[in-house]
């Protein structure tokens, strides 16, 4: 099941939902202690992340609370919002490297979103 908030991943988990991708980049000290103690009360708990600093700050609180934590690299295809954008290769690379690297990430694959068809 799909949310964009830590707190919509909270309440799927509560409600027994075990399998939780949270579509947006969780930023911050707090935020990202939080989203690593809920990976803990699921089976998989995926997060998207478009910036080398905070994929690093999750695995490092991945380590330090003992947990695993899966990763989607988000791309930037049309919607700019967030993501890396698509035409920026190299660092897509780097992203999917970097996750597939580092302690207590489990990298995922990519993920992006469709812009809505202007009517």
């Amino acid at each position: 099941v799909t949310c964009v908030k830590i707190t919509q991943a909270a309440a799927l988990v509560a409600a027994g939902i075990k399998d939780v991708l949270i579509a947006n980049e969780i930023v911050g000290p707090i935020k990202v202690a939080n989203l690593v103690e809920l990976s803990k009360s699921c089976d998989r708990l995926t997060v998207a992340v478009d910036n080398a600093d905070n994929l690093r700050a999750i695995s490092a609180e991945a380590v330090t609370q003992d947990a695993q934590m899966s990763v989607l690299v988000d791309l930037n295809i049309g919607m700019n919002r967030c993501g890396i954008h698509w035409s920026k290769q190299d660092e897509i690379v780097m992203m999917a490297q970097l996750a597939t690297d580092l302690p207590n990430i489990e990298f995922m694959g990519l993920m992006c979103a469709l812009p809505h068809p202007q009517t």
